[in-house]
């Protein structure tokens, strides 16, 4: 059991003002989501947690080179979660004045059940 949390990393409340609580895929979802956003070597008490997805904002290449690069990134992820298996993801490029993001849409089978999962980066 964890207690769940929002994109922005806040504690999600229920409507008695208490943090809800997460079990099973929604859990597991969680762990990845946590790993997906956190960047690779951020965390002090363990370098190896996090990603490195975020780097491929940067990267100059075709949607399908990044998708490809993404899947391989979230496999590597997965490593340490091994109720979880990527089936695919989508793209989505969100570009305004002040910053260029990349959407991912993630497709997993998790304990025999699908499960979508949206990072953003």
């Amino acid at each position: 059991m964890d207690t769940a949390i929002s994109a922005d990393g806040d504690f999600v409340l229920g409507n008695n003002g208490l943090p809800i609580k997460i079990t099973d895929e929604e859990e597991i979802l969680q762990k990845i989501f946590i790993r997906l956003i956190t960047k690779m070597g951020s965390f002090i008490y363990q370098k190896s947690l996090g990603s490195d997805l975020y780097k491929l904002r940067d990267l100059v290449a075709d949607d399908e080179i990044i998708k490809e690069e993404a899947k391989v990134i979230v496999k590597k992820v997965l490593f340490d979660v091994p109720q979880a298996e990527l089936n695919d993801l989508s793209l989505e490029h969100i570009e305004n004045e002040e910053n260029k993001k990349l959407k991912f849409t993630i497709f997993f089978l998790i304990n025999n059940k699908n499960k979508t999962l949206v990072v953003k980066v």
